[in-house]
């Protein structure tokens, strides 16, 4: 966590010309310097995290403002075979079988 905070606190030092909100795309994060720590009516303290409805993960750093990331992890070493997909309802991203995407994709330690 405190990793984060300095790697965060870094970012609002080395570019104070960072735009409000930037377009992002998957496996990003972005930097509001002007947002306040707040989200859906609850404040958080320096330091707190939340993860909002389209699945980012934010951590307040008032008076620097809030830093959000991608919040899934996804993937990225399955077979052919299988797919990634998004979960309903949650910020879950799993791997399944392309053939029936109600099972479950299981490879290495002896599966197929």
């Amino acid at each position: 966590m405190a990793t984060v905070l300095v790697i965060f606190a870094c970012v609002v030092l080395l570019s104070t010309r960072v735009p409000s909100f930037p377009l992002h795309t998957s496996g990003e994060c972005f930097f509001n310097t002007k947002c306040i720590c707040e989200y859906l009516g609850q404040v958080y303290d320096v330091g707190e995290r939340w993860i909002t409805s389209d699945c980012y993960q934010c951590v307040c750093l008032e008076p620097f403002g809030v830093g959000c990331c991608d919040h899934p992890s996804k993937p990225v070493d399955y077979p052919e075979w299988c797919a990634i997909i998004h979960k309903p309802d949650s910020c879950a991203n799993v791997a399944v079988m392309r053939a029936d995407p109600k099972l479950p994709c299981l490879w290495g330690q002896g599966r197929f």
